[in-house]
């Protein structure tokens, strides 16, 4: 049984102008050559036209086992980790690889397109499993009774505005229990969301640096300062709720 918290994805999100590729496969050559050590080994290359809906990707390129994409739309670009493996790693452990890697697939995308970058967002997605009642759990640790321990599914929402060094951010943190798809009598599991966004009022044109500083302070921010809400305690290799 999975015990401990652990990382189901990161979501990097650079939120940009309108802007076009055009020259897809030479973009998306030098890409691969620039990012060689998540997409050399035989990519999954996807593309839509300019005038797809702003919604669908321009360029979707994969690794083979889809934990690694990078997605190019209208008006964003994202760099996404996900457990397609059910490796259940921690977020301290991961998160280093991701952002060297991060590193390299900002600089090729700012060299070759060099969009605006208006906002910048950043979700991770964490699931543990406590043993017992996720529903229950919630009910007593947030609301201090047993009011909402027979709940099928709670769904918390908690949004603070703060700032992280130079940037003003809003953080959310949401928890959402989860059912047993074999037995949904059970409930033992729990999913929690932690994204970090700049402000949607304010825009900006990010610099390559400033970009990459706004992904380390998030990862330093979850992993330091959540340590008051429930089962965020982190900070270590194991990600120890102890």
């Amino acid at each position: 049984m999975m015990q401990g918290l652990f990382l189901r994805s990161i979501h990097a999100v650079l939120f940009t102008n309108p802007y076009t590729i055009d020259n897809k496969l030479e973009f998306t050559s030098e890409f691969i050559r620039n990012v060689s050590r998540i997409f050399s080994n035989d990519p999954n290359i996807l593309t839509a036209p300019q005038n797809a809906p702003p919604q669908v990707p321009r360029i979707e390129i994969r690794n083979p086992d889809q934990s690694y994409i990078a997605q190019f739309g209208h008006n964003h670009i994202a760099f996404l980790y996900q457990d397609t493996r059910n490796l259940h790693p921690t977020l301290v452990s991961l998160f280093p690889h991701f952002f060297e890697c991060l590193n390299c697939e900002v600089q090729s995308t700012m060299e070759f397109i060099n969009p605006r970058i208006l906002r910048l967002g950043c979700v991770i997605r964490l699931i543990t499993e406590i043993g017992s009642s996720a529903n229950k759990y919630l009910s007593e640790e947030v609301f201090k009774e047993n009011l909402f321990s027979d709940a099928h599914e709670i769904n918390i929402g908690i949004l603070h505005k703060l700032s992280l060094e130079n940037f003003i951010v809003n953080r959310w943190v949401r928890y959402q229990t989860l059912r047993n798809a074999n037995d949904p009598t059970l409930d033992y599991a729990l999913s929690i969301d932690i994204d970090l966004n700049t402000l949607s009022e304010q825009m900006y044109d990010f610099t390559v640096s400033e970009i990459l500083n706004f992904f380390k302070l998030s990862f330093e921010h979850v992993t330091t300062s959540l340590s008051n809400f429930p089962l965020l305690k982190m900070g270590t290799d194991d990600d120890s709720n102890e």
